[in-house]
């Protein structure tokens, strides 16, 4: 798969369900706009899918899940009302080598793995094993200070408008490989991210998420840069060898409230 935005998408235009896909056995190179993408903003639900030994190569953002309220795409009317927000559940990522690439603010244009649901319809069951991610890096000590990120339930639409074309909307995660917001039930098992270059942010970003289960978890980071898990303001988080190459002065976890 190549292609100029999101090799595999669900949503917008997402009224109705996704459900049981399975997908396997493909290489994404040089994808921009997000790999595997779900973005179900109008009420959809995707759900049960699995996708599994997959090589990506010099691909965006390569696993986003944003949900949001948008207004019915299609409607005439000048002020349309915001649909509900979609929902997102049980969804298996196994076997995987990636090569992320991607900067900047945008959930889609960036190089991290990025889960937002919306309050009150939290992403739920993601599970990621056997995984393995080279990120570009470069990230500074600012960017892992920032804890003011746009949350999705509290977009002004008539400020932001499609976020997806509006940088400011989100702003730049304080994590290098997964920034995990509004999620129940998160589990990793053998995963392992590499930097090309330092990083001073977190491995994972976890924030007013539950039910976290990571084992096995092998990162890249300075010794002077933020722990390799930052949770801020979560409900079991449970982790199991979870090490750095520095691990002899590397913080594992940051709890913050």
């Amino acid at each position: 798969i190549k292609t100029r935005w999101a090799g595999v998408r669900f949503g917008p235009l997402g009224k109705g369900d996704f459900e049981n896909v399975l997908i396997s056995n493909c290489t994404f190179e040089n994808c921009n706009g997000g790999g595997i993408k779900f973005d179900p903003l109008e009420g959809g639900e995707v759900r049960n899918c699995i996708f599994s030994d997959i090589v990506m190569d010099g691909v965006t953002a390569p696993i986003v899940m944003v949900t949001a309220r948008w207004p019915d795409i299609g409607s005439t009317v000048e002020d349309r009302p915001l649909m509900p927000p979609g929902k997102i559940s049980n969804i298996q990522f196994n076997n995987m080598i990636i090569k992320s690439k991607g900067a900047g603010p945008k959930p889609d244009g960036g190089s991290v793995i990025y889960l937002h649901g919306y309050k009150g319809a939290p992403i739920r069951n993601i599970t990621f094993s056997n995984i393995d991610v080279v990120f570009p890096g470069g990230g500074t000590t600012e960017d892992a200070a920032r804890r003011n990120l746009m949350d999705s339930c509290d977009m002004d639409w008539n400020k932001y408008g499609y976020w997806y074309t509006n940088k400011g909307a989100f702003g730049v995660p304080p994590a290098y490989g997964i920034y995990a917001r509004h999620v129940e039930g998160l589990s990793l098992n053998n995963v392992r991210f590499r930097l090309n270059k330092p990083d001073e942010r977190s491995a994972l970003f976890l924030y007013q998420s539950s039910d976290i289960s990571i084992s096995e978890l092998t990162t890249s980071s300075d010794p002077q840069a933020a722990p390799i898990v930052t949770a801020k303001d979560c409900v079991d988080v449970h982790l199991n060898r979870v090490r750095s190459h520095n691990r002899d002065n590397k913080k594992t976890i940051l709890i913050e409230e």
